[in-house]
């Protein structure tokens, strides 16, 4: 395998961690609507996301998760009502999951392309 190949891979490889991760955060905000609406018997698909205490309607860049909870100081922007943490450990969790698999079933997969490698050039040189 070339250097270039070698390192486009290994940068792929970062890559599509960082894609599990981003999916394990999204993962987790949605978790979170499910935590807080179904024990209320409400619908997890509408209304859209709102805060719990004034009812304002949550703006998509208000919705990003772990950023939006860092970035508003864990309060609503427009009622200044506290928002739990489990919001933010929910999301840190579930995003840290996901990449955690990630990492666990690609390394044992590039293991075993690595270990292919080896014993397919431990062949030919007989």
């Amino acid at each position: 395998m070339s250097e270039l190949t070698a390192a486009g891979g290994a940068r792929l490889y970062e890559l599509f961690g960082l894609y599990a991760l981003a999916l394990g955060l999204a993962l987790g905000s949605f978790l979170n609507v499910c935590i807080h609406r179904m024990p209320r018997d409400q619908s997890v698909v509408w209304p859209s996301s709102h805060c719990p205490s004034c009812g304002s309607r949550i703006r998509p860049w208000h919705n990003i998760p772990v950023l939006s909870w860092l970035w508003l100081r864990g309060r609503c922007r427009d009622c200044k009502a506290p928002i739990s943490v489990r919001y933010l450990l929910v999301e840190l969790l579930t995003g840290l999951v996901a990449w955690l698999l990630y990492r666990r079933v690609f390394d044992g997969i590039a293991d075993n392309r690595i270990r292919h490698l080896k014993d397919e050039a431990a062949t030919r040189r007989r």
